[in-house]
Parts: C-alpha cells; sequence; structure tokens
C-alpha cells in the first residue's frame, strides 16, 4: 500500500525500530519511511528509482503492481492497523536491543527516552494480558 500511496508515510511516526531488524521487509519498510518523510513529495515512480539496482528492486516491482483490494476510504486505517502489528512485532527485538546498550552504557538520551517508553507500553500489555474480562 505504501508504495502505490506514498502519502501514506506521514501516518507512521516511529520508524527508527525498523532499521535494526533482522526482517528485510520491515527493515526496507523503514527505508521506505525515513526516505518519504524527508521528502513527501515522492510518487511511486520515483520510489521505485531510488531503489533501482538494489536487492529490494525486484520485489518493490511487484508491490508496485500488487493488486491489495483496500477500498480507498480504508487505507489509510489499513496501513496503521498494519504498521500496529509490526510494532507490535518489533517492539520486544527493540526492547532488548536498548537493553543491551543500556548495560554496556552507550544508550543516547534519545535511546533511554524510547527505552522507557517501551516498557510502559510493555508493561500495560502484560498487565491487560493478566487482567480478567470485565462484563
Amino acid at each position: 500500500m505504501l508504495l502505490q500511496q506514498p502519502q501514506l508515510a506521514r501516518l507512521a511516526t516511529e520508524t527508527e525500530g525498523y532499521r535494526e531488524q533482522d526482517n528485510p521487509g520491515i527493515e526496507l519498510l523503514g527505508q521506505m519511511l525515513e526516505l518519504l518523510n524527508a521528502e513527501p513529495q515522492l510518487s511511486t515512480g520515483a520510489l521505485l528509482e531510488r531503489f533501482r539496482d538494489s536487492r529490494h528492486e525486484s520485489a518493490l516491482w511487484k508491490l508496485a503492481t500488487w493488486e491489495h483490494m483496500v477500498p480507498d476510504d480504508g487505507l489509510e486505517r489499513e496501513f496503521t492497523d498494519a504498521l500496529r502489528r509490526i510494532e507490535g512485532l518489533i517492539a520486544p527485538k527493540r526492547l532488548q536491543y536498548l537493553d543491551k546498550r543500556m548495560q554496556q552504557g552507550q544508550l543516547t538520551e534519545s535511546e533511554l527516552q524510547e527505552w522507557q517508553q517501551l516498557l510502559r507500553e510493555w508493561k500495560e500489555t502484560k498487565a491487560r494480558a493478566t487482567d480478567p474480562p470485565t462484563e
């Protein structure tokens, strides 16, 4: 969806954690989001050109022509939901990475703030999972 509708990048606020991922798809998403945040005017064609001759070129051409079947009025919600799911998958890894940097005394001020936020979110998620459902 992002490749076909680059303006969706404005909906992504946190992209830093995407770059340190072992998953090439998430890493590529992070690269695209950072590029689009820096240059929001880029079109699908301009994005494809930026990734010409990269290891991602073939996959991006497939995605550019993929029929995602999401109606136009549901694109933003679908995209933000997908980002939320991805962030839920990468948050534990990012927290581990930041923990390691903290133990090594290498955490920057912004990373400390991110670590604190991720830890709060993790605790809230854990608390919700153990709370009995209310009727």
